[in-house]
């Protein structure tokens, strides 16, 4: 039945269960929500605040910053006076909040995760811990302390643990269960992991717009094999769907993600390197366009094409791009895009043989104790190596630092055996337990079933 009236106060209603059930990035939504905003007519402050929010979301079909300083304006004004607002308002915003600042890079992963346990927190003692506005805050919290490795607090970490799955509305289950496979990824319990991967794969045309974040995790989980060759061909399916949606957002993120991953194929797999260059050009141009030269994801573009000039030795190319990248360096506040900066810059001057600027990138890297260990040793190897100082080399090869088998490659183990090898050294043996595909992936037919879901849900999206 279609309404005549665009100004009835029922349509309310409406908007605020498809806000709180559909992506925020959904055209055909963001289409009816500028529909109604100019119709519609506010009677109490709960449908004031989701008025202003629907204008907010139906501003574009990208996620520019504007859109999310109004969203984080909004937020804190329902903050400061929580009493005028339901807590179902409060955390639809809070998550749409999370989601653009994730999206965008704009906020550090400390102040994202700040603000969600502390709203956590301030919900948990108005209501209960089985209000589902409590757990669905306890999800995004265990959501951001996953990907961005901090404790939980006790007591959000009790109400996530105290979640009945089998009782959640479908699309919280999920989210809580992308949450288990993305954290079964990260605590390396990849059997786990697998078994996860192969029960929901064939499901996914189901799942809608969540079918992509378990997706993401099947890209991820393929990473700790470095096999990303498996998926970069179904990354251009997504992006080619995105297009012709005319949901310009997503067709750059997985432009982002063809740049970034066609970087890091293990050198055992071909990799055509015009593809990767031609998606990380097209990347930066997105996000300086949308989101400035400054922001998260322009940056690792330029980092990710940067790799790929290193690896083809296209001097005058990395020249540019490792000046650009410097100016940019005061910008990066994750530590993810900080490690991979140093990374991609001291193998840069490696290619371009200026061995005093690596040596001095490779000891400012050094200095950030969080950062992996193994990998600054590895470039101190091929430092040492490539300027010829053989003695510190050989005491370099013997000193190996404390090895956490979670955290390094198959690629990077073979790495070092390699140079001791060379050495006419003996291979280092550690994390001999550590799993490689074939002990994990019993049969191929179904890792390619896998990997090609993406062929199928994508015409459900």
């Amino acid at each position: 039945m279609k309404l005549t009236d665009l100004s009835d106060n029922r349509l309310f209603s409406l908007i605020d269960w498809e806000i709180g059930t559909t992506t925020i990035s959904n055209v055909e939504l963001q289409k009816l929500f500028g529909l109604l905003t100019s119709n519609l007519d506010p009677v109490n402050r709960n449908q004031e605040v989701l008025l202003e929010h629907i204008r907010l979301i139906a501003m574009s079909n990208i996620s520019k910053a504007d859109q999310l300083s109004g969203i984080e304006k909004l937020l804190e004004l329902v903050e400061s006076n929580i009493s005028d607002i339901s807590s179902k308002r409060w955390v639809s915003l809070l998550h749409d909040w999370y989601l653009m600042s994730n999206i965008q890079g704009k906020q550090s992963a400390n102040n994202i995760s700040d603000r969600l346990v502390k709203n956590a927190q301030l919900l948990q003692s108005l209501l209960d811990s089985d209000h589902p506005s409590v757990y669905v805050l306890a999800i995004l919290s265990k959501q951001t302390s996953v990907i961005n490795s901090f404790p939980l607090p006790a007591s959000i970490s009790d109400i996530y643990n105290s979640i009945d799955a089998n009782a959640m509305p479908p699309s919280y289950q999920t989210n809580y269960f992308i949450i288990e496979l993305t954290e079964s990824i990260k605590n390396n319990k990849l059997e786990d992991s697998y078994n996860i991967m192969s029960n929901v794969y064939s499901d996914l045309p189901n799942y809608g717009e969540n079918a992509l974040n378990y997706y993401l995790q099947f890209t991820v989980f393929a990473n700790k094999f470095n096999r990303q060759d498996l998926y970069l061909n179904h990354l251009s399916t997504l992006i080619e769907y995105y297009r012709q949606k005319n949901n310009l957002g997503h067709a750059a993120y997985f432009t982002y993600a063809l740049c970034s991953n066609s970087a890091n194929v293990d050198e055992i797999y071909s990799s055509e390197l015009e593809l990767g260059v031609d998606a990380c050009d097209k990347s930066m141009a997105f996000y300086k366009k949308y989101q400035g030269p400054n922001s998260n994801f322009y940056i690792m573009s330029l980092l990710s094409k940067l790799r790929h000039l290193t690896n083809s030795g296209d001097f005058n190319g990395i020249k540019s791009l490792v000046k650009e990248a410097k100016l940019l360096k005061e910008h990066i506040s994750y530590p993810v895009t900080e490690e991979k900066f140093y990374i991609t810059l001291v193998k840069a001057y490696f290619e371009l043989q200026d061995y005093d600027a690596a040596a001095k990138e490779l000891s400012s890297f050094e200095a950030i104790s969080t950062s992996n260990s193994f990998k600054k040793h590895l470039l101190k190897l091929d430092l040492l190596s490539r300027t010829k100082q053989f003695d510190e080399f050989t005491v370099a090869l013997n000193s190996v630092p404390v090895v956490e088998c979670e955290s390094i490659s198959n690629s990077d183990i073979r790495d070092l055996n390699l140079y001791r090898r060379k050495s006419n050294m003996q291979p280092a043996l550690f994390c001999e337990g550590k799993p490689r595909w074939n002990d994990i992936v019993k049969d191929p037919k179904v890792a390619d079933a896998i990997y090609s879901s993406v062929d199928r849900f994508v015409t459900a999206l």
